[in-house]
């Protein structure tokens, strides 16, 4: 559309500057008017009548033309300026000019908009495809609850109970020892799960993601505690073979509201209660 009008701006530049030239009209004021009035500028000039030159004594080879009011050679059969038209015939020559001019613009226009609409068609389906083929984000992802049994590419996830805890027990007083004494003002979530590997060949499972929303902002964990006994990343499950353990994740005793777990290579959501519900007991 841009490229339109500025078509039809510079053509009626020229035509006016065409026009001034055949009435003997100051041609750089025209032009002027043109830049800044337009069509106006046009419509004026086309009702000024011509302006007769200034009457001066000919040489003896000269002559004036009897149209246009130029001074030419006399040897010449028609005015080089006027080429012997009238107003009125350079008139219908000019309003020829304008309307070829139009329909030049009219059919780029109608390829602009053509093109446009085709470029804007691809887009649509490309976007549709994109938001197709786009895995789902953590806010949109499926929730399931505790219990049911989640499928992702490679594994078959099932929770079997979720609860909080400030005393591991994994049977190592070492390593009890060291989780269990640094707690500070923290406690330990712990999802007892059961994962089995649907895939043809031997696959490690990620602890996955631990999603909060505490107080209308969303929090996301990511790290799981690596504690030997309460991790399935230090094992690889063969096709078919399934493992119950537990994922733990440390969280702020003062953690409040819905808690969702993602598992490791998943986009689901698992909903694993509200952290006021959950029960609080000793591992």
């Amino acid at each position: 559309e841009n490229l339109i009008i500025l078509i039809f701006y510079l053509a009626n530049i020229y035509l006016c500057y065409r026009i001034a030239k055949r009435k003997n009209r100051n041609t750089t004021l025209v032009i002027i008017s043109a830049v800044f009035f337009h069509l106006l500028a046009l419509i004026v000039l086309l009702l000024m009548k011509e302006k007769p030159l200034p009457t001066s004594t000919l040489a003896p080879d000269m002559r004036r033309c009897e149209i246009c009011g130029n001074v030419f050679l006399s040897s010449m059969a028609i005015c080089p300026k006027c080429k012997g038209k009238t107003f009125s015939q350079n008139l219908k020559e000019a309003s020829k000019a304008i309307a070829a001019v139009l329909v030049i613009i009219v059919v780029i226009g109608l390829v602009v908009r053509l093109f446009r609409s085709d470029q804007q068609s691809v887009s649509s389906r490309l976007s549709e495809n994109s938001n197709q083929e786009q895995p789902k984000s953590n806010s949109e992802a499926t929730s399931y609850k505790v219990g049911e049994v989640v499928k992702t590419d490679y594994f078959q996830v099932t929770v079997n109970n979720v609860y909080l805890t400030r005393e591991l027990k994994t049977g190592n007083e070492f390593i009890d020892e060291k989780y269990n004494t640094k707690l500070g003002n923290s406690i330990f979530l712990v999802i007892d799960a059961t994962v089995k590997n649907i895939d043809s060949e031997s696959r490690y499972f990620p602890n996955g993601i631990l999603i909060a929303n505490y107080n209308g902002k969303e929090l996301k964990y990511d790290k799981a505690e690596d504690i030997v006994g309460y991790t399935f990343m230090y094992e690889q499950l063969n096709p078919l073979i399934e493992k119950t353990s537990k994922v733990v994740f440390r969280v702020p005793n003062e953690l409040s509201g819905p808690l969702f777990w993602i598992p490791g290579r998943s986009s689901e959501k698992i909903f694993l209660g509200d952290s006021e519900m959950l029960v609080r007991t000793s591992d």
